[in-house]
């Protein structure tokens, strides 16, 4: 006789009632669910949950592809870059707060020092008078932090020389080459965040102080530097402030220190640093007055050599 499937109720567990009473405890079958009064409970708690309060899963970060080197890097506009953000209040006390930061700027905790930094940076946006009256402290000061051990402390003087040449443009050209060369250094620190930095900091440089001044340091100490990643840095700086200028004023303004440097980047052995020169060439070889202007400024020994490469960045333009 076949063996039935049923468990009967007399082989089922059981349990005594108060009155006396014996009622066998309901176990789950393999492959089925059995639905009490608790269960059913939690069942609804859980979908009240799920509508009241649904997951929602954090947007990724959006990233770009980088022109030169054609890696994904994280977009300006997803990552803080900035040591307050744009809605900050002003100081209630302006002049005590001045004093106050430049002795934090003083302090060896590195916390301290970062907060005098962010101290700075909300006075530079509501109360500038203040900080220039203090200019060559605040950025003989911030200068010497651009060396610091921590990590922290270097990038936030960073950012701070970044908001300065924003906000305060030709008020920074008096010590503008000194804050360059320091900047130009540390685009070949080994963190990331402080050559993005640094980086940023240059790039607002050349943007807010007149083109001879930013110039200067970019020829004098970027472009002889021996490291060839601040050579690189400074071909890129360089293409910014080409494009920034125009060819009409780089070729009639500029053209005696522009013009050589990009030739000298173009003939570099790092390739990142010949992309920039060919880039920024290229907004100018489509002027009237280029060959003219680059036979003035170029010895002939040194344009036989780059021949070829101006041709093919002409043919590259027009195409």
């Amino acid at each position: 006789m076949a063996r039935s499937s049923r468990t009967s109720v007399a082989s089922l567990p059981t349990q005594t009632g108060r009155s006396g009473s014996v009622t066998p405890i309901p176990m789950a079958v393999p492959g089925t669910f059995t639905t009490t009064a608790s269960s059913a409970s939690s069942i609804e708690h859980s979908d009240w949950l799920k509508k009241s309060c649904p997951t929602k899963i954090p947007p990724r970060k959006a990233k770009s592809r980088d022109t030169v080197t054609g890696r994904l890097v994280p977009s300006k506009s997803s990552s803080s870059s900035h040591l307050l953000p744009a809605t900050s209040r002003s100081n209630d006390s302006p002049k005590n707060n001045l004093s106050q930061a430049l002795g934090q700027l003083g302090s060896t905790e590195w916390e301290i020092t970062v907060d005098g930094f962010g101290i700075l940076s909300r006075l530079l946006r509501h109360h500038q008078d203040y900080i220039k009256s203090e200019l060559p402290t605040i950025n003989r000061t911030a200068i010497l932090h651009l060396s610091n051990l921590r990590t922290q402390v270097t990038r936030a003087a960073c950012l701070f020389f970044e908001d300065l040449f924003v906000n305060l443009g030709k008020s920074m050209e008096q010590d503008c080459e000194k804050i360059a060369e320091k900047l130009l250094d540390k685009t070949a620190d080994t963190n990331k965040f402080i050559r993005d930095a640094s980086m940023a900091a240059l790039e607002a440089m050349v943007k807010h102080v007149t083109p001879a001044k930013a110039i200067t340091p970019l020829e004098n100490y970027g472009s002889k530097h021996r490291n060839t990643v601040v050579r690189a840095t400074t071909a890129h700086v360089t293409r910014v402030l080409v494009e920034q200028l125009g060819p009409e004023r780089v070729l009639h303004q500029n053209p005696n220190k522009l013009l050589p440097m990009l030739i000298k980047f173009l003939q570099e052995g790092s390739l990142e640093t010949r992309t920039h020169a060919k880039l920024a060439l290229a907004s100018l070889v489509v002027h009237g007055s280029f060959e003219s202007t680059l036979k003035r400024h170029i010895p002939p020994s040194t344009l036989k050599n780059v021949e070829k490469t101006i041709s093919s960045i002409k043919n590259d333009v027009r195409d």
